[in-house]
């Protein structure tokens, strides 16, 4: 009897210790979840400024889309600094040309391939979007 109580003693510190395990990992997985969906305030300008309806997740994917192709980090710095040139450019826009039209363009274009930075790209992106209409692939 008492081989057996030790047996069952000893599983159950085990199984205990697996439990207490289990869950810290868990704890610690969505204390990361929590960091990682606060909201960027850069992100949310754009989404309250930019013309159109669109979902801060929308906006955040195609912006990190861009941020990935011209090896640009997803700080929040770089967001804000998107979000100022972006609506920048849109206001100066005498043709209607969009903060989405933009990004949408400078996506397309990949001039990172060409030496050209992401910030240098909006500005040109823009330009030859206010002087050539395209109709750009969402």
């Amino acid at each position: 009897m008492q081989i057996v109580s030790k047996n069952i003693l000893s599983l159950s510190g085990g199984f205990g210790l697996r439990i207490i395990f289990l869950c810290l990992i868990l704890t610690s997985c969505t204390t990361d979840k929590k960091q990682a969906t606060t909201t960027s305030p850069a992100l949310l300008q754009m989404t309250k400024e930019f013309k159109g309806e669109y979902t801060l997740e929308f906006i955040q994917k195609e912006v990190n889309a861009a941020f990935e192709i011209y090896e640009v980090q997803a700080i929040e710095a770089n967001y804000q600094r998107c979000a100022d040139a972006l609506i920048q450019l849109r206001k100066a826009s005498k043709n209607g040309v969009s903060e989405m039209d933009i990004l949408s363009h400078v996506k397309a274009l990949n001039a990172r391939a060409y030496g050209v930075s992401f910030f240098k790209q909006l500005k040109a992106s823009a330009k030859y979007l206010e002087n050539n209409s395209l109709d750009l692939p969402s």
